[in-house]
């Protein structure tokens, strides 16, 4: 199975009737990576703290999913596009962690087939 445009899922929060509570990234293409980190909010100004875009929001919400490459087996975080547009800003206030680190992503995610 090829690991680029594949979605990846956990439990975000209990479910209910109309929601099972999971919540999916979809790992992007390189260009796009690329594209979302140097070319759109939030990745132009949080590049330069090591955050690279590595996944996408599958339900259209427009807030990626990064990783900090300074750091061995980061955590991944789904950082909001609208969270301001300073680095420091944005990393105060519009950062979920969704996995403590990109191995228990692979490791412990659903893949959606």
């Amino acid at each position: 199975m090829p690991l680029i445009n594949i979605e990846i899922g956990w439990q975000a929060s209990e479910s209910d009737d109309d929601y099972d509570g999971i919540e999916y990234v979809q790992i992007l293409e390189p260009i796009q990576m690329i594209e979302e980190s140097f070319d759109y909010y939030p990745g132009i100004p949080i590049i330069e703290k090591g955050y690279v875009c590595i996944g996408g929001d599958p339900s259209g919400s427009g807030d990626p999913y990064f990783v900090n490459f300074k750091t061995n087996n980061p955590p991944v975080y789904q950082i909001y596009h609208d969270s301001g547009d300073e680095a420091d800003e944005i990393l105060k206030n519009g950062v979920v962690k969704v996995a403590n680190s990109l191995s228990d992503l692979f490791k412990n995610g659903i893949v959606s087939v």
